[in-house]
């Protein structure tokens, strides 16, 4: 029999104690300062093997204690991985399924997402995700308000910390919609300026961004989508004019060339993602089909078009934010209005309604208020959700654990010989390929069968997971 296709997760405590209290319940400010200081410390963890002792002018090599060592790598794992972080220490406490709203990031204020030419809007207004520099443990999203201009924020892992990013480019561009894209595997980052249709990247851990090639199938294209093709190596970019575009990561600033058009009716807030299960590309229609999405594999082929039950378009009044899931190789949706969460398996071409076990996500966006972005976040298991509150107002962030597994409300109550179908909470349940099963501790009341949760006496069930074996 095949293994099961997930554990059992247990979890992790609040993080560690110093002085008798938590280092991350501490104020924003003091998770900042000690941000930093880890920060300082990557430089130590370089030289973890030995230290530098000048005497008379030269300098000699010290040994390190193994103790020393033991900090030094310690400290090196938490500045390369992000192990022990805040984001880390509130994503390990997750069980999977369910929601935590982050309120200790410093910098997470309304100053970051006001427009920076002083309108009084937010650069949450137009936008849809963001980008994960993984290598340098930094999230950035290009935004932009309306009216106002486009912005990059940025946040620093290992500081706890967010900050407002240099473009390259003034106050002509006040959408970020789905403009912009990273490399997984460098953590390079790259955007769209739409005003002259061209692209930027910005290296990872850099703060400035370069030009790369122009794309002269365009002229001044009012909204790209844009996405990393790890199978490709390069750049997708998806408009209604040109339809998909791919950018060769190659040397020097590359060159573009086209993959075809499925029909794109656009005009704006198209979407585009890479799905990692099947190599394939999500594309998705703008606003004059906002439901509507295409899947292009590496031969070169357009699959659908197929119809949503949500929209997927980005922004707009009915735009969602979106992003390819990595941890589970789902692609991701959420409505912001309603809550709403619905996740796309590429492999068996089927959406998933998805219920968090304690509760949906209060974002609850106002008719006219700021939207947000979403970031996948695979070395913590995670998807990082922004929310914005309205002008002048700071927003709001959430960490979401998705999970391929069934995923059960936190508390279950059942009646002595009661039963409950499970399989609305499982993903696209099939009798004959999927086996559910209890996992050692649950107790000998409960039992099992097909889909079927059954109790022999009345009692109430917290925290159940079930184990689910392909067969």
């Amino acid at each position: 029999m095949a293994t099961p296709t997930n554990v059992h997760y247990t979890r992790a405590t609040a993080g560690p104690i110093a002085g008798g209290r938590s280092v991350f319940g501490a104020s924003a400010a003091a998770q900042a300062s000690a941000g930093a200081a880890l920060a300082i410390a990557k430089a130590m963890a370089a030289a973890a093997t030995g230290a530098m002792l000048v005497s008379g002018g030269i300098a000699h090599s010290v040994p390190l204690s193994a103790a020393a060592q033991a900090v030094a790598a310690a400290t090196a794992a938490l500045t390369t991985s992000g192990a022990g972080t805040y984001l880390a220490t509130q994503a390990a406490a997750l069980l999977p399924g369910r929601w935590v709203e982050l309120t200790g990031m410093g910098g997470f204020n309304w100053a970051l997402i006001a427009s920076p030419n002083g309108s009084g809007s937010s650069v949450l207004d137009f936008a849809n995700h963001g980008m994960d520099d993984e290598p340098a443990l930094r999230l950035s999203a290009y935004l932009g308000a309306h009216p106002g201009v486009a912005s990059i924020i940025d946040y620093d892992e290992v500081a706890n910390s967010w900050s407002v990013g240099s473009l390259p480019f003034g106050g002509t561009d006040p959408h970020g919609w789905a403009s912009s894209a990273a490399n997984p595997t460098t953590g390079h980052q790259y955007i769209y300026q739409k005003s002259t249709s061209q692209y930027w990247r910005r290296l990872s851990g850099a703060s400035t961004f370069a030009q790369i090639a122009t794309d002269s199938a365009l002229s001044n294209e009012e909204t790209n989508a844009l996405a990393w093709d790890m199978a490709r190596n390069g750049l997708i970019s998806l408009t209604d004019a040109a339809g998909v575009r791919f950018w060769s990561n190659s040397a020097g600033t590359g060159s573009w060339a086209g993959l075809g058009n499925p029909g794109v009716a656009g005009p704006y807030h198209t979407a585009a993602a890479y799905l990692e299960a099947t190599q394939e590309l999500f594309l998705a229609d703008g606003t004059s089909a906002s439901t509507r999405y295409w899947l292009l594999n590496q031969a070169g082929s357009f699959a659908g078009p197929f119809t949503a039950p949500l929209d997927v378009a980005c922004a707009g009044s009915n735009g969602n934010l979106s992003c390819a899931e990595r941890s589970t190789q789902r692609h991701f949706v959420i409505n912001p209005r309603n809550n709403e969460i619905q996740t796309f398996n590429p492999s068996t071409r089927l959406w998933r309604p998805i219920t968090p076990s304690n509760g949906q996500i209060p974002l609850n966006r106002p008719a006219g208020a700021t939207v947000g972005f979403v970031i996948s976040i695979k070395r913590h298991g995670v998807v990082l959700i922004v929310q914005g509150r309205g002008n002048g107002a700071a927003p709001n962030a959430y960490l979401f654990k998705p999970t391929r597994a069934p995923i059960l409300p936190s508390v279950i109550t059942m009646a002595a010989g009661g039963s409950i179908d499970v399989a609305p909470y499982c993903e696209n349940y099939n009798a004959s390929t999927t086996l559910l099963s209890l996992p050692p501790g649950t107790p000998g009341t409960v039992t099992i069968s097909g889909s079927i949760l059954s109790s022999s006496v009345a009692q109430t069930l917290t925290n159940l997971y079930l184990q689910e074996t392909p067969v």
